[in-house]
C-alpha cells in the first residue's frame, strides 16, 4: 500500500453479499439506478451515513445528502 491510498485505508467498507444483495433489491425497484451507486447507498444507509451524490434518481431518498454542481 502506498502513502496516499493508505490514508484512506480506516474509511473502507467492505462490500459484502448482504449488501450486494440489498443493493439488487434497491435496483430491481429503481431501474434507474447504477449497479455501484445502489452498493454505495445501501453501504451508506447501514453504516447509518449519508449517501453524497448529485444524481437526480436519489433526491427524494432518506440518507441522502443531494448535492448538485
Amino acid at each position: 500500500m502506498d502513502q496516499i491510498t493508505g490514508k484512506f485505508s480506516n474509511t473502507t467498507a467492505e462490500i459484502t453479499f448482504k449488501y450486494v444483495k440489498e443493493a439488487m433489491t434497491l435496483k430491481i425497484s429503481n431501474k434507474k439506478l447504477s449497479i455501484p451507486d445502489a452498493i454505495g447507498y445501501t453501504i451508506a444507509k447501514n453504516k447509518k451515513l449519508k449517501f453524497v451524490t448529485g444524481d437526480d434518481d436519489f433526491k427524494n431518498m432518506k440518507n441522502v445528502e443531494f448535492v448538485k454542481k
